[in-house]
């Protein structure tokens, strides 16, 4: 973390300096010399060293709201049963407890299986979620396009899928099938 703010004030301070200079090589004669030129510069960049250690500190801070304010009109389904398919990297782990957090607290039962690291891993593991049935499969930062038979294995069986930060396009017909059923409707055609 520390490298990183590094980094981001070092890129700051010199964008900063970059700008510096060039507003403040229009005003003076051709006979100025550079010293009034590198006093200019100098002051700005300390002022804009501080104002771009501020931008960073502000950057780097967890957010505290998620931006949604609108209320639920009724109170979320209970008994759900949700699989999370995660790859095996910290931060899908730490976002994957969260949203498990999240919907053990609405009352879901939640299942966490982490993809191995193979070229076929995403997709075995998305097949192992399927066959556990579950109300709903929540994956994310896998290539939709690893997954086409998973997805729609899924669709066949009416369970809905809600991908997110993922790569691939376009995204095959049944993951938007699959994406768009609502869970209250998952189980209705079985």
């Amino acid at each position: 973390m520390h490298k990183l703010r590094i980094a981001l004030l070092t890129l700051a301070v010199a964008g900063s300096l970059a700008l510096s200079a060039c507003s403040s090589s229009g005003s003076g004669s051709s006979g100025s010399g550079g010293n009034a030129s590198a006093g200019t510069v100098g002051v700005a960049s300390s002022y804009n060293a501080s104002a771009a250690a501020k931008v960073v500190d502000a950057a780097l801070k967890n957010p505290t709201l998620i931006g949604i304010t609108t209320p639920l009109t009724k109170k979320p389904p209970t008994g759900e049963f949700i699989v999370i398919v995660g790859t095996p990297t910290p931060v899908a782990l730490l976002k994957d407890t969260a949203m498990a957090a999240a919907a053990k607290a609405l009352g879901w039962r939640v299942v966490r299986l982490v993809e191995g690291t193979t070229p076929e891993a995403p997709a075995q593991t998305m097949m192992q979620a399927i066959l556990l049935k579950p109300d709903m499969i929540l994956f994310s930062g896998t290539d939709v396009a690893t997954l086409s038979a998973p997805l729609k294995l899924a669709a066949t069986d009416h369970i809905p899928v809600l991908a997110e930060t993922v790569t691939g396009s376009p995204i095959c017909e049944a993951y938007a099938q699959v994406a768009l059923s609502p869970i209250s409707t998952s189980r209705q055609a079985m």
